[in-house]
C-alpha cells in the first residue's frame, strides 16, 4: 500500500491571501493613491473657496473693448469647448472599444484636474494676465495654504480658456507629439532612452510653442524669466524657459507611452491593473492618470512661481488683458 502522501503546512487559502495582499502592492496603486490625495487637496480647497470668496466674473476696469474682439473671444471659446468635449467623446469611444480606459485617456482627465494649480504661480508675483472678456470667476488662490500672491482681489481664472478646463487642451499637444515620435521612431523601433529621450523632449518643446500660439489673446507674461525671450519687446512675447518647463511636464507621459507601445507592455504607472477586481481597475488607472499628470504639473509650476521676477504690461497689450 503506498503511504507515500504529499502534506503541506500552508493552509489552502494563502496563496490566494498572498496575492489578493500584493495585488494592492502595485504601481498603478502608488499612482492612484497620489491621485486621490490630489482630488482631497483639491476638494479642500475648493470647499473653502466656495464658502469664503465671492465668485464672481472680476469687475473690468478699463477702456471699452472692441466688438471685434468680444466676438473673438466668445468664438475662442466655443472653438475650446468643442475640442474639449469633442476629445472626450473620442477618448469615450476608444476607452469601450478597448474595454478599458487608455493611458491617453487617463492623462487627458490628469490634465483637467490640473487647474487648481494655477494660482500657485503668483505665490510671489504676477505672471500672467488674462482675457478679462472670458468668461471667468474670482481666483481660488487664497484658499490654497500659505499663498500670499499679490492683490488677489484683481487676480482671475478663465473657465475655458488658458486657465480652467482649458488645460485639458494639453492633450492635443501630447497627442502631436506621440504622432510625430511615431513617425520617427517607427522605422527605429526600440530607440535607446538616450536618444528617444532628447527627441522627445525636443518635439514636446515644439508642441507647447504652438499651444502658446493657440492661447493667442487669452493671456499674456508680464513677469520676466532667466533666460531668453521669444518676440521680446511684444506683447505676445514667451519665455524660453517657460516652454522647456512645460515640455518637461509632457515628457513623462510622452516617453512612457512610447516604450510601453514598442515593447508591448502596460504604461509603467499603470501596471498592476490587471491584478486588481474588475471594478476597481477602472477607477484605479484613472486616479492614477490624475496623480501622474498633477505630480508633473507641479514640477512646472513651482519653478514659474519662484523663478519669476516683477514685470508689467508691455505697451500696445490688448486693453481686454490689463
Amino acid at each position: 500500500m503506498n503511504t507515500d502522501k504529499s502534506t503541506s503546512s500552508t493552509p489552502a487559502g494563502s496563496d490566494s491571501n498572498s496575492a489578493g495582499g500584493s495585488r494592492w502592492k502595485t504601481p498603478v496603486m502608488a499612482w492612484a493613491i497620489l491621485g486621490l490625495l490630489f482630488l482631497v487637496v483639491q476638494a479642500l480647497i475648493f470647499g473653502h473657496w466656495l464658502m469664503e470668496s465671492d465668485i464672481r466674473p472680476a469687475p473690468y476696469v478699463g477702456h471699452e473693448i472692441a466688438t471685434s474682439r468680444r466676438v473673438y473671444s466668445w468664438v475662442h471659446q466655443a472653438v475650446m469647448s468643442v475640442a474639449f468635449l469633442g476629445i472626450a467623446a473620442y477618448f469615450l469611444h476608444h476607452c469601450r472599444k478597448n474595454r478599458k480606459v487608455t493611458f491617453m485617456a487617463a492623462v487627458y482627465i490628469g490634465w483637467i484636474f490640473t487647474f487648481w494649480q494655477d494660482p500657485i504661480a503668483y505665490y510671489r508675483t504676477k505672471v500672467a494676465i488674462l482675457n478679462h472678456s472670458f468668461i471667468n470667476v474670482s481666483t481660488w488662490g487664497p484658499s490654497i495654504p500659505g499663498f500670499h500672491g499679490p492683490d488677489p482681489q484683481s487676480q482671475i481664472q478663465e473657465v475655458v480658456g488658458s486657465t480652467g478646463f482649458g488645460y485639458g487642451i494639453t492633450i492635443f499637444a501630447i497627442l502631436g507629439v506621440r504622432a510625430i515620435l511615431d513617425l520617427v521612431c517607427n522605422p527605429r523601433r526600440q530607440w535607446k532612452l538616450h536618444t528617444l529621450i532628447p527627441a522627445a523632449f525636443i518635439f514636446c518643446v515644439i508642441a507647447v510653442e504652438m499651444y502658446y500660439i493657440r492661447g493667442a489673446h487669452a493671456w499674456a507674461w508680464i513677469a520676466t524669466y532667466p533666460g531668453p525671450t521669444l518676440f521680446e519687446g511684444h506683447w505676445y512675447r514667451m519665455s524660453v524657459l517657460g516652454d522647456v518647463l512645460y515640455g518637461l511636464a509632457m515628457l513623462p507621459m510622452v516617453v512612457m507611452d512610447r516604450i510601453a507601445r514598442d515593447r508591448g507592455t502596460e504604461v509603467a504607472v499603470l501596471r498592476g491593473t490587471d491584478r486588481l477586481p474588475t471594478r476597481a481597475q477602472p477607477w484605479s488607472r484613472i486616479l492614477a492618470g490624475i496623480g501622474l499628470v498633477n505630480a508633473c504639473f507641479l514640477l512646472y509650476i513651482i519653478p514659474i512661481a519662484f523663478l519669476a521676477q516683477s514685470g508689467s504690461p508691455v505697451p500696445g497689450t490688448p486693453v481686454e488683458l490689463w
